[in-house]
């Protein structure tokens, strides 16, 4: 899976009020994109199986995303096989914090001394 893919099935998953869906104009604000970029991000995925779009209701011109089954498989999957990759993130940004903080600590100390 490209990034850009994930991170569109990221967005629709996590579309506010939980409820899944989103326009693709909401998408290209999310992902400081261009709505063509969006566009065809979004027909590849439509082709590719993962996505749907819908016209909305009150307004046919504004097209709503949402993940298919296979795309919430996909997206699952590709949560899981990076969790690993999270943790170790999440473990460099500890120490990266911890550094800062030995090295403020340690300005302190050497401005109180001269």
């Amino acid at each position: 899976m490209t990034p850009q893919r994930y991170l569109l099935l990221l967005t629709i998953k996590g579309s506010p009020g939980g409820t899944e869906r989103i326009s693709v104009g909401e998408v290209a604000d999310h992902l400081s994109l261009s709505r063509n970029a969006v566009t065809e991000i979004c027909t590849r995925a439509e082709q590719a199986g993962l996505i749907r779009r819908e016209a909305g209701k009150d307004d046919r011109r504004v097209v709503y995303l949402r993940l298919t089954a296979e795309g919430d498989r996909r997206l699952c999957g590709a949560v899981r096989a990076l969790e690993q990759d999270r943790g170790a993130i999440a473990d460099a940004f500890g120490e990266l914090t911890a550094s800062f903080d030995r090295q403020a600590t340690g300005s302190v100390s050497s401005a109180g001394r001269a």
